[in-house]
């Protein structure tokens, strides 16, 4: 399954109590594909996530409305990368 999400996201800093730590959330559509088969459907994620030096981690739960050939995109997505 290949998902595309295109999402307007929402980063907040907020009153958290440790340096770093950010908030983040978003809806928008989410383009499925797998075997041939294609569609979009509406969709949101919300997560939290840690920035130290220039690296990053960031754990997403993301939320979709229905799938593609019986495969769903529904789930914890767990992010670790750089920032340029």
């Amino acid at each position: 399954l290949r998902t595309i999400p295109i999402t307007l996201t929402n980063i907040g800093r907020g009153p958290l109590p440790f340096t770093g730590l950010y908030t983040t959330s978003g809806i928008g559509g989410y383009i499925l594909s797998t075997n041939g088969y294609s569609r979009t459907q509406f969709g949101g994620f919300f997560g939290v996530g840690m920035r130290f030096g220039g690296m990053f981690a960031e754990a997403k739960y993301h939320q979709v409305n229905g799938g593609v050939n019986g495969l769903s995109p529904n789930g914890l997505a767990i992010l670790i990368g750089k920032q340029f």
